[in-house]
């Protein structure tokens, strides 16, 4: 009997380790959108920076902050937020990836990580634990069935 159950639990343990990943990946997704484009942080967790009020796009006569006060947009910490291109780029499959579905959305994010000095796209400590918690959570599913 408690071989039967051992073979039951190692014939289902790429199901639950599948599950896992799916589940988690949403949530790292959203949790990694709203990290960067709403609250405006880092992988550390830490503000990505501050609005240079010096700063003018090329061919603008308004500063980048003007410009973001015109179209009805926060100025008080840097979101990554202006026409929506940025975020947009950013695709899950729902599956095991997240990733930038073009050169722009890549390009632009390296951009923004060497002029802010530091890292963004990459998951904070709490995304990190997210498939922790899920497999764990499948796990200990599967041991009670």
């Amino acid at each position: 009997m408690y071989s039967d159950r051992v073979d039951y639990i190692i014939r289902n343990l790429d199901n639950v380790i599948q599950i896992a990943k799916q589940d988690s990946i949403k949530e790292i997704y959203g949790m990694s959108k709203s990290r960067i484009f709403e609250k405006g942080l880092s992988k550390y967790d830490q503000p990505i920076g501050k609005y240079n009020t010096d700063f003018h796009r090329l061919g603008s006569d308004k500063s980048y902050v003007q410009e973001r006060k015109d179209k009805g947009l926060q100025t008080a910490f840097v979101d990554l937020v202006f026409t929506g291109k940025l975020k947009d780029s950013i695709e899950s499959n729902n599956i095991s990836q997240i990733y930038f579905k073009n050169i722009y959305g890549s390009v632009i994010m390296a951009e923004n990580e060497k002029n802010f000095k530091t890292r963004i796209a990459a998951p904070d400590q709490k995304e990190k634990e997210v498939y922790l918690k899920i497999l764990t959570e499948e796990l200990t599913k599967l041991w009670k069935s």
